[in-house]
């Protein structure tokens, strides 16, 4: 289960490194902005497209209940186009970068928080094509959805963030030592992450939910 944090988290990582790099270059509409929001539209085409069953729509149409929760569940290039879409649109609305690294962090806190919750909710009346954005289990038995925005996009925002702390203005690239530092980081939030998870029982406050997956402690870990 590394995996898919380890790419999310690379992904933040470059996005934000190539971001602040370019900055003036994301506030006004251009040439950067468009090949991003192009690569962003396509990244959820390309999702949808390798989950179709066949190239035709009256194949789609066909579908049952099952191929077509197979056809709309959430995974990662999904949850990465969704993902980066608000990243970019937020660099446009709040145009300084310090402004913009606070506000990503909350979002990945609150992603993280609500993930548990969210996980228990009941999406019996919501759309399959929205449900698979919110919890890994669906509204019906045959909805499987991997990587639901709560928690796994706090894991892009995380790279983002973690991007901006080691981004070297005048070299506009890592600073050099960005290394060790994020060496350390990583030790530290694990332990962290294993720490809170014997000191602190969540089912209080949660209920039971699936701590490897929903898990704000196993998050950090």
């Amino acid at each position: 289960g590394f995996t898919a944090p380890i790419f999310l988290f690379a992904s933040g990582l470059a996005f934000g490194l190539t971001t602040f790099r370019g900055w003036d270059k994301h506030l006004r509409w251009g040439e950067t902005l468009r090949r991003r929001f192009e690569r962003y539209f396509l990244l959820l085409v390309i999702a949808y497209w390798v989950q179709l069953p066949q190239l035709s729509l009256g194949s789609v149409l066909a579908s049952s209940d099952a191929r077509m929760a197979r056809i709309l569940k959430v995974d990662a290039l999904h949850n990465i186009g969704i993902t980066l879409l608000v990243a970019e649109l937020l660099v446009i609305t709040l145009r300084k970068p310090r402004r913009y690294t606070w506000v990503l962090g909350a979002l990945a806190v609150l992603a993280v928080a609500i993930a548990p919750a969210l996980a228990q909710l009941n999406l019996e009346n919501v759309p399959r094509a929205l449900a698979g954005f919110i919890q890994r289990s669906g509204p019906d038995s045959h909805f499987r959805s991997y990587f639901p925005l709560a928690p796994f996009s706090a894991f892009l925002l995380s790279g983002i963030v973690t991007a901006y702390f080691l981004f070297d203005e005048r070299t506009r690239s890592f600073k050099l030592k960005a290394g060790p530092w994020l060496l350390g980081l990583g030790v530290l939030t694990y332990f962290a992450g294993e720490w809170l998870t014997q000191a602190i029982d969540l089912e209080t406050v949660y209920g039971p939910h699936n701590y490897w997956v929903v898990g704000p402690f196993f998050f950090f870990v």
